[in-house]
């Protein structure tokens, strides 16, 4: 069935979006508004209503991801058992007490590992679910596209919610910004259930993640990788904060750059489904860690829209072709079970970019010297294994490695 909110784009899709993804692609979308209301300024919120330094907030994010890690095999129990969507239902709660636990943090610090805690249940419920989603019902022949198209939506949400943060946040607060994410992310459950929902035929079992870790190491460092991801959300934040001080221009610059960022991303996904993964992925990967190192000569807002847009386009250049692998693969192993695979390596990057990170900046106090780790944690990316031959049934017979 065509899908009414997003029909057939001409030249862009082989065909249409399946209606299941159509209607999750909804529920993502008020959820992703909701995030991007507070992604930029959720870090400067440490900053401003606790003092923290970045040493703290990246120690903060460690705990964070800690804890993902062991509770994300649960999330994936639950949405392998009870459905997909199901899990996503179950991730609001902790969501909206995450981020109300932050409005009540200054004065009483003491409930800061219980609100990472409650951040990472809220991921454990969220990401396995999503990514068992896209990988079970995107279609294998745009299946490129039709990732860039999901995290497209998100990116268009991030052109408006750090404009509106901003505003909200100049005007009221960020701590009244805290309850209007809130309210907004608990809409995401209105559309959820427009269609039935996915259960896998046997569930999910931990072993078999286990087993992944022997058979794919390599993988598991290529998505290590994310640790850069960690930095971005985290650090640059405060660092662009500390040269644009103002709520509404800082708003105003994050949302510019990642408009042009969004529009590079649409096309990036129809030359990956065109076989063009290692190109892009090569590109993407050199323009980030030149973008990285770039971020020593920024002194100014200007400076700093030029680099963030370049990090935020060569990012889509090599995130898509991973993206498109991570689903290709889980397609052809047991589902759930390598998305958690995945998922728990990711954690386990962003866990040693944050001590890294924390370690670094508390030795250093430069931002520059957190930024060329990431540079660093970027290379892992290129371990990516392109040459996989699959048969027609869709089971992996060699991995050229």
């Amino acid at each position: 069935m065509i899908v009414p909110i997003l029909p057939h784009l001409p030249k862009y899709f082989s065909h249409a979006v399946k209606k299941q993804l159509g209607e999750f692609y909804v529920a993502i979308t008020i959820a992703d508004f909701a995030v991007a209301l507070m992604i930029l300024f959720e870090p400067i919120y440490f900053v401003v209503a606790l003092g923290w330094d970045l040493t703290k907030i990246l120690l903060f994010f460690a705990a964070v991801y800690f804890f993902y890690i062991l509770f994300v095999p649960y999330g994936a129990a639950l949405a392998s058992k009870k459905g997909y969507k199901h899990a996503l239902v179950y991730n609001i709660p902790f969501q909206v007490g995450y981020w109300l636990m932050l409005f009540y943090l200054p004065g009483h610090e003491k409930f800061v590992i219980v609100a990472a805690a409650f951040l990472a249940m809220q991921k454990a419920f969220f990401w396995p679910a999503f990514q068992a989603e896209l990988a079970r019902f995107s279609d294998s022949d745009q299946r490129g596209r039709e990732s860039s198209l999901a995290w497209s939506i998100a990116s268009f949400t991030y052109i408006i919610g750090p404009f509106i943060g901003g505003f909200i946040s100049e005007n009221f607060g960020v701590r009244a910004l805290l309850i209007v994410a809130a309210a907004v992310y608990f809409t995401m459950f209105i559309p959820i259930f427009a269609s039935p929902d996915a259960v896998d035929k046997k569930p999910y079992r931990f072993r078999d993640t286990l087993s992944y870790y022997r058979r794919f190491p390599r993988e598991g460092l290529v998505y290590a990788g994310f640790g850069e991801e960690l930095v971005m959300l985290a650090a640059w934040p405060v660092f662009i904060f500390s040269l644009v001080p103002d709520f509404m221009d800082l708003g105003l610059l994050v949302a510019g750059a990642t408009l042009f960022a969004t529009l590079v991303m649409l096309y990036v996904g129809k030359i990956v489904d065109k076989g063009e993964s290692r190109q892009s992925l090569k590109l993407g990967v050199t323009g980030s860690i030149v973008a990285w190192l770039s971020r020593f000569l920024i002194s100014t807002a200007g400076a700093v829209f030029i680099v963030d847009s370049l990090l935020r386009i060569t990012r889509n250049l090599f995130f898509i072709p991973i993206t498109k692998f991570i689903y290709d693969r889980a397609n052809d192993e047991k589902i759930m079970a390598y998305v958690v695979f995945f998922e728990q390596t990711l954690s386990i990057g962003k866990l040693a970019a944050a001590l890294a990170g924390a370690l670094v900046f508390y030795l250093t106090e430069s931002y520059g010297a957190v930024f060329v780790l990431a540079a660093a944690f970027t290379l892992l990316y290129l371990f990516l294994p392109f040459k996989t031959k699959i048969s027609l049934q869709g089971n992996i017979l060699k991995a050229g490695r």
